[in-house]
């Protein structure tokens, strides 16, 4: 496991430039657990960096990264900035697309599987690469961009408005 310092992944990880995420991480997580429920509010980490910096940081080992002002990972960076609140509220953005595209691609035709399951390869590659990044002003305009477009091809057969299917995913998208 990546987490587990003893495993190989771990090792090979940190030993690259990238490892000095690992340190970051943890910096977000003690901050996550000074306030778990509402965080320390969005663009804070520099208030847990400063209060927990790691000298390591200065070694030789890490000369390229010794002041961010991001945990360089979406899921600690929600958690650290926003709590456990502001966290379950951004994840349940990727399970309403989750579950319209695997709906989707369950009960489509052959045409339309095929773009739900592009769309579903884009969706995971997406999510992926926030583990080891962090959200910008345009990843989250193209991410809701393609939230709309997907919310568009996966209700699109849905015309009515007292339709019961179409309640349930209205009242996530108004959310």
């Amino acid at each position: 496991s990546l987490f587990n310092e003893e495993s190989k992944l771990h090792q090979n990880f940190a030993g690259r430039v990238e490892g000095v995420r690992f340190i970051y991480w943890d910096m977000a997580m003690i901050g996550a657990s000074e306030r778990p429920v509402l965080g320390f509010g969005l663009d804070n980490f520099s208030i847990i960096r400063d209060k927990y910096f790691n000298p390591a940081l200065l070694s030789p080992e890490y000369p390229t990264e010794t002041w961010v002002d991001k945990p360089h990972n979406v899921v600690f960076e929600m958690v650290f900035s926003a709590g456990i609140i502001g966290l379950a509220f951004y994840l349940s953005l990727f399970g309403f697309i989750l579950v319209l595209l695997i709906r989707k691609v369950s009960r489509a035709g052959d045409e339309d599987k095929i773009t739900a399951s592009l769309f579903l390869g884009l969706f995971i590659s997406y999510t992926f690469q926030l583990f080891f990044a962090f959200d910008t002003v345009s990843s989250i305009q193209a991410f809701f961009v393609v939230l709309a477009v997907v919310s568009i091809f996966c209700l699109e057969g849905v015309k009515e408005v007292g339709n019961r299917e179409f309640n349930k995913s209205g009242k996530i998208i108004a959310i």
